[in-house]
């Protein structure tokens, strides 16, 4: 199974998704707003799964958006990035240069 994956043309619309996990088991993944709009007039996309390594993903990306993040934990030469695998990933923070 594959996806096709073009640019869209439109300099001034954009989609960016829209993700809920219910149950611990099943992902929805849209561009769709619940707008009168997106039902007449835009071109959108839904992916629903059960796929275990999807909704792995977004519950630990879930997570890592609510979990507070302190100053301690960039004190570190790495830190975890969470995957779409539901694996993490090292990654260092990048030091910031001043010109």
């Amino acid at each position: 199974m594959g996806a096709i994956v073009t640019r869209y043309g439109d300099p001034v619309v954009k989609y960016h998704a829209k993700d809920v996990v219910a149950d611990e088991a099943t992902a929805i993944v849209t561009t769709l707003n619940p707008t009168r709009k997106c039902f007449s007039r835009t071109w959108d996309a839904v992916l629903v799964t059960e796929d275990v390594s999807v909704v792995r993903g977004l519950l630990a990306l879930f997570r890592a958006d609510t979990t507070p993040v302190t100053a301690s934990a960039f004190s570190t030469t790495s830190c975890r990035i969470p995957t779409w695998s539901g694996c993490c990933a090292n990654a260092a923070p990048k030091a910031s240069s001043s010109r």
